[in-house]
């Protein structure tokens, strides 16, 4: 069927060119070449159409893109800021029964990257596990009634330079190794609370020398 159709219109092409030929052999020359000079104004006006059509639509999608750029540096400023109004955060309080893997969970969070106060008094089931991974650049630190031991105090000396205030108030398995540890090392130190420690008063006296007030 296809190949009928197209023989057809081959035909029909021959019929039409020939019939042209014979109008062409009758007209004059000049005339046929004002016919001819019609023929392609006409066709190059279109085609002047078509490009001008296709520029306006490029000019288009140029500027479609353009706003899309232009939403996008917005949605970038708009998540910087959002990302500095997180960074505020610098205090976390914990509560009571929090455990190591809740905690580091928690402080996992773009919000606490700058954390500096850390309150987890009365936290029994913190211990050394997740306080070596959390002390980093913390400046105040509340574990009073947590579970630790000198391996905390150690991590706290050697990551927590500017660390200010410390309370281990009935942290009973800290010793004066872990105290010193920090002392030594955290010369920004101001309060250090060791009500109810397992600490010599020879320790104690050498912090008053340090006029570390203790508590």
């Amino acid at each position: 069927m296809k190949d009928h159709y197209l023989n057809c219109t081959e035909q029909h092409l021959e019929c039409i060119n020939k019939v042209l030929e014979k109008i062409l052999a009758i007209l004059p020359p000049d005339q046929v070449t004002s016919m001819l000079d019609d023929i392609q104004n006409e066709a190059d006006s279109e085609q002047e159409e078509e490009e001008e059509s296709d520029e306006d639509e490029s000019s288009g999608e140029y500027e479609e893109v353009e706003e899309d750029c232009y939403e996008t540096e917005e949605t970038s400023e708009e998540c910087k800021e959002e990302e500095e109004e997180i960074d505020q955060q610098k205090e976390f309080i914990a509560t009571v029964d929090t455990t190591n893997g809740e905690l580091l969970q928690q402080l996992e969070l773009p919000q606490y990257k700058k954390l500096e106060i850390l309150d987890l008094g009365g936290c029994t089931k913190i211990t050394d596990a997740s306080i070596t991974k959390i002390a980093v650049n913390l400046k105040h630190l509340y574990v009073s009634e947590c579970p630790i031991t000198d391996i905390s105090l150690v991590a706290l000396s050697q990551n927590c330079l500017e660390l200010k205030t410390l309370s281990l108030r009935w942290c009973t398995q800290i010793t004066d190794v872990g105290v010193k540890a920090v002392v030594r090392n955290c010369s920004n130190l101001e309060m250090l609370y060791l009500e109810h420690c397992d600490v010599s008063h020879e320790l104690l006296d050498e912090l008053q020398a340090m006029q570390i007030e203790t508590i």
